[in-house]
């Protein structure tokens, strides 16, 4: 979850009421930073005003910094030193930070320096410190007492035990020691400090990385096995991403040029957006706050029509996947092919292209542009510029294609798709957004989808075909179109019922839905029989995604979203247990674990655009990154949640366990979604598990977090007894000693993570 620790307000310091500002909640990142410092609109040379306007949970801290001469540098890292505390850690900085202040401000009058708050907050993650749970000198003194601490003591009776000053003990032990009271805790300092490393003091650049992908864990976890992976990266660093995270795909989001930051709004489909590549040719003005007429928005319009910024950054995507083949990490696209937007070159209902050398007139200024039949225009007396064309649902910014209308398009978008599965860029695939809405027939759409098919696999035979799918996808995955479908209806919808009652919007609640273990197989066997087993076990399993809201947002049952709600409802009640269940469900249960960017350090969110929000660099829950880390080794490690049959073996209210196997490998996976602790006997031969055996557990979640030490549990006549604690999920696995020989699939399976 992400923590706020500083809300600032920036602006130009000789006008810092100017309709030029920015204001952020800080940490954040390094792009974010940057971003702002655009908004200000700050030259060289011009200072930057910067106030602190919340302090949130430090406001301890206030008088102190408010005496400070601070960059937004150091406060943005002293932010993310904080951000990454856990609660005893922040009780320790509290702590610390008191016994500072009576060291160097009560004792000679000086002043806690910016160095000595981020010293103080990297010392808290150390073991310079002890915490007792005791909340005055009374209860101090006895802990002292009572734990040998005071030698005098030792020997004499409870009677006269009960008799000591046990507040005058404490008083003499604190002032001694100076430590302080803290929130019910007593912080003794016990070594010395760790100096913080130097942070720059000069104002935000641009970041020196092009892509930070969500396949990396952030160093600041501690563990030898973490990475940040920024691109353009060495190879070493992209080895290191694969070997220890076990990724084995990447699924970007629209890369192609585009306004909009979630680009399903494509402008040019020919490039990659700059803002994501590289930005090689820069300049020109920005837009003022209250223009709307984007041709003089000459920034923009350089960083995205130029040739030198979009050969560049089709450059560097070409980079990135030649880097991730060599690491065996296949790498889709996604192809936004039913609409495209208003900026796009073949309407230029924005008028960007209108005058830029290279480029043809766009069918929303001139009838006679090449791009007409391209869209479907009600009232050609309307030119030139005429906005009587269709939308798709009704929207002017995301103008619906004609294909029907127009051999050509259906013949450029084609190219499009041959581009980018093709020599030098060689994608292994496409995902297909709102793929049964492409014409406007579903004649027409089994026609195009066929002949997709067939120029894609032409120019790269193993390239997976995914399709955005609501419905009965039986129609489109006979084999001559779709490979498979992002699994909404045999997964994402059912699981999110199950564990939470909550629609995958957060538009509704059911009660009637959650915990209801018999709708839960009934909606997974009806849908799943759409499928045939190839595309089932290769559709895209995600619990989160673009469109809908965070998972974990949906685990607190609150029906709404930011319009109705605000965004920081979305953080609050979140059951962190319940989405360790459905992961552990994602990576166990039949098709392609899928997880969105942020899932996996705990991100939380509304629906669209709330469901977008930055990736939380060094303020991950770093627990839930390790536990992720620990159930994708499962999944890759185990052959039959692959490719194994799948049983459900006990169905109840809240309650739900089944089985995955293959001829040696047999797991039981049972899910207790239950807010009390339970007792289940299950019968479990009918996996192939021999009557009597031991089965060892390979992991085990609940409120605490995980536990991935090993236990046995005995089978007894075909049977297992099980205590489960609340709100928990188990994996449990019986192995014969015999090699299973690897059999060649008669249809390609690909199973991709991400995050």
């Amino acid at each position: 979850m992400d923590k706020k620790i500083f809300e600032v307000y920036l602006a130009k310091e000789d006008v810092p009421n100017n309709e030029a500002y920015a204001k952020l909640n800080l940490p954040v990142s390094l792009w974010e930073l940057w971003d702002a410092m655009e908004k200000v609109r700050l030259k060289d040379g011009e200072a930057l005003y910067m106030e602190i306007d919340d302090y949130y949970a430090f406001e301890y801290l206030t008088p102190h910094l408010e005496e400070l001469d601070i960059s937004l540098n150091e406060l943005n890292d002293l932010a993310a030193q904080l951000a990454a505390l856990d609660e005893v850690q922040g009780i320790a900085f509290e702590g610390l930070f008191s016994m500072e202040v009576q060291k160097k401000v009560n004792a000679n009058g000086g002043v806690i320096t910016l160095q000595d708050l981020r010293d103080l907050a990297v010392s808290a993650k150390t073991d310079c410190y002890h915490v007792v749970d005791a909340a005055d000198d009374a209860q101090l003194g006895r802990f002292y007492a009572e734990n040998g601490f005071i030698p005098e003591l030792d020997g004499i009776s409870d009677e006269v035990f009960e008799m000591l000053d046990f507040a005058g003990i404490g008083r003499m032990m604190r002032c001694s020691e100076n430590g302080v009271f803290v929130n019910s805790l007593y912080v003794l300092r016990d070594g010395e400090l760790t100096t913080a490393p130097p942070v720059q003091k000069a104002l935000p650049g641009k970041p020196g990385y092009l892509f930070r992908l969500t396949l990396g864990l952030h160093p600041d976890i501690g563990d030898a096995c973490t990475v940040t992976l920024d691109l353009p990266a060495a190879e070493a660093e992209l080895l290191d991403a694969q070997e220890q995270l076990g990724v084995e795909g990447i699924y970007f989001n629209p890369l192609f040029v585009s306004p909009s930051n979630h680009k399903y709004d494509s402008q040019d489909y020919d490039h990659v957006d700059p803002h994501c590549g590289k930005i090689v040719k820069d300049g020109g003005r920005l837009l003022e706050d209250w223009e709307t007429d984007n041709t003089h928005a000459d920034r923009y319009i350089l960083r995205t029509t130029d040739s030198e910024n979009l050969e560049a950054s089709d450059r560097l995507l070409i980079r990135v996947i030649e880097e991730a083949h060599k690491r065996g990490i296949r790498v889709i696209l996604d192809g936004v092919f039913n609409h495209c937007g208003s900026f796009n070159k073949w309407l230029d209902r924005e008028r960007i292209y209108e005058n830029k050398p290279g480029y043809e007139k766009g069918a929303y200024i001139s009838e006679d542009s090449p791009y007409h039949d391209y869209f479907s225009f009600h009232d050609n007396n309307r030119f030139p510029y005429n906005p009587t064309y269709d939308g798709w649902w009704g929207h002017d910014t995301l103008p619906k294609l004609n294909y029907e209308g127009s051999r050509q398009l259906e013949d450029y978008i084609l190219q499009v798709a041959r581009k980018w599965v093709s020599a030098p860029f060689h994608a292994d695939g496409w995902r297909l957004d709102v793929a049964a809405d492409l014409g406007h027939s579903p004649e027409y759409n089994h026609r195009f989808w066929a002949k997709f098919r067939d120029t894609v696999k032409e120019a790269n035979p193993h390239a997976l075909i995914v399709a955005e799918h609501y419905g009965d996808p039986s129609s489109w995955l006979q084999g001559d179109q779709w490979d498979t479908v992002m699994n909404y209806d045999a997964f994402m919808e059912p699981v999110s019922w199950f564990l939470t009652g909550m629609e995958k919007h957060s538009d509704d609640y059911r009660q009637d839905l959650l915990g209801n273990a018999d709708s839960f197989v009934g909606a997974m066997a009806y849908h799943g029989a759409n499928m045939a087993m190839p595309s089932w076990l290769t559709a895209m399993n995600e619990l989160s995604n673009h469109d809908h809201s965070r998972f974990l947002t949906r685990t607190n049952r609150r029906v709404g979203r930011t319009n109705s709600l605000g965004a920081e409802a979305a953080n609050h009640d979140v059951k962190k247990a319940v989405l360790l269940e459905a992961v552990v469900m994602q990576m166990t249960w039949p098709g392609a674990p899928t997880v969105y960017y942020g899932d996996e350090a705990g991100v939380c969110g509304f629906t669209d655009p709330d469901n977008r929000r930055t990736y939380p660099w060094g303020r991950e829950d770093k627990e839930l990154i390790n536990f992720h880390r620990e159930i994708i080794r499962i999944h890759r490690q185990n052959k039959e949640f692959k490719t194994g049959s799948l049983k459900c073996l006990t169905l109840d209210y809240n309650f739900l366990a089944y089985g995955r196997f293959t001829k040696n490998n047999h797991s039981v996976v049972l899910i207790n979604n239950n807010e009390n602790e339970i007792t289940k006997d299950l019968s479990v031969w009918e996996l192939g598990i021999p009557r009597d055996c031991t089965l060892q557990r390979l992991i085990l979640t609940g409120e605490r977090g995980y536990d991935i030490n090993p236990m046995e549990i005995e089978v007894l006549a075909g049977r297992i007894t099980v205590t489960m604690p609340k709100t928990s999920s188990m994996i449990l696995q019986y192995r014969t000693e015999e090699e299973e020989k690897p059999v060649k699939p008669k249809t390609r399976q690909s199973f991709w993570t991400f995050g």
